[in-house]
């Protein structure tokens, strides 16, 4: 052939070539934008998933806080205030016991009163001044644990200090990146659940906007995302285990409290009815009393029981008592 001829042809191939390389260039790209855009749904997803678990669990232990307080304010101060009234009531020798797995230390009736009076007494105040990370705190600790070894209370300040100690409780409600808190990643790292390098990768490649248009760190980009999804699934597990046992311990507590403002109510009764001379009583009177005594050394337990320990775990002792009591409830 002649070489003008093979000229024209060797351009011809070479631009084919060309165009063959730019069709897959733009097809790598094209494929790695979309691998890319699937990993930023994927973890955004993930996140907005255990954003909305964070901020309901949060909401349940404020709330379970606020509730305690208020027993304590209400239901237990007046339960106190009532049972001072009577005198002479000489049952020293007498065990008031709940299931001994709910409460271990034998006590009598006069002692448990007065352990509630003790943490009346030390926790006035705290309702009114108390907010967000306090209330949290109480819900997740509260009663004896949260007052200081003095007896005399601790201040509301000082409550809300002792959430911040926790990182899990600072997360829960520090809310997002956007709002100054620790955002998803310091949560991650706070609930101990996900691997640091592929989380931080994830943030940093596909949420930092600078994902590669290379195919195969697009790729990389994906899988990272599904490893983070699924490693996000054991926050979001331990994220609805806390908001569970709070929520098991609210229904508690409400009708522990509904059980002892009946209890107290009968002893105003009785002493409308026979004076305040205990050893006056009929039976049933003094087991009223004692009815009323039980209640509220059963209210104390659930203000005082901790959801959560120090490092942010589940208490599965207290899961446990929570059921004891709803049982003993049933009873």
């Amino acid at each position: 052939m002649p070489l003008p001829l093979l000229v024209p042809i060797a351009v011809g191939a070479a631009g084919l070539f060309g165009a063959g390389k730019a069709a897959k260039a733009a097809k790598d790209s094209s494929d790695a934008k979309d691998y890319n855009s699937r990993a930023e749904r994927i973890v955004a997803d993930a996140e907005s998933k255990v954003e909305a678990l964070r901020k309901k669990s949060n909401d349940r232990l404020e709330m379970l806080g606020e509730k305690k307080l208020q027993s304590l304010e209400k239901e237990l101060e007046s339960f106190v205030e009532i049972f001072s009234k009577i005198n002479h009531v000489e049952i020293e020798n007498k065990e008031l016991l709940l299931n001994q797995k709910i409460v271990k230390e034998k006590k009598t009736p006069n002692a448990i009163v007065d352990d509630c009076a003790f943490l009346v007494e030390g926790s006035k105040g705290l309702l009114s001044g108390a907010a967000g990370g306090a209330l949290s705190a109480y819900g997740a600790y509260g009663g004896t644990m949260m007052l200081a070894a003095s007896g005399t209370g601790t201040s509301i300040s000082a409550l809300g200090g002792a959430a911040a100690t926790n990182a899990t409780l600072a997360w829960l409600g520090g809310g997002t990146l956007a709002s100054g808190g620790l955002g998803m990643a310091g949560g991650t790292m706070v609930l101990g659940t996900l691997a640091a390098g592929p989380a931080l990768l994830v943030f940093g490649s596909v949420l930092g906007a600078k994902a590669t248009k290379s195919l195969n760190n697009a790729k990389s980009n994906l899988e990272l995302a599904r490893t983070f999804e699924a490693e996000t699934e054991m926050t979001c597990v331990k994220l609805e285990g806390i908001d569970e046992l709070a929520r098991v311990a609210l229904n508690t507590l409400s009708k522990v409290r509904g059980r002892l403002r009946r209890a107290s109510n009968n002893m105003l009764d009785i002493q409308k009815e026979a004076g305040a001379d205990y050893s006056s009583y009929t039976e049933n009177q003094q087991n009223s009393v004692m009815m009323a005594v039980k209640y509220a050394q059963l209210l104390k337990v659930l203000i005082d029981t901790p959801i959560l320990d120090e490092e942010g775990n589940i208490i599965e002792e207290s899961k446990d008592k929570m059921e004891l009591i709803k049982s003993d409830l049933a009873a």
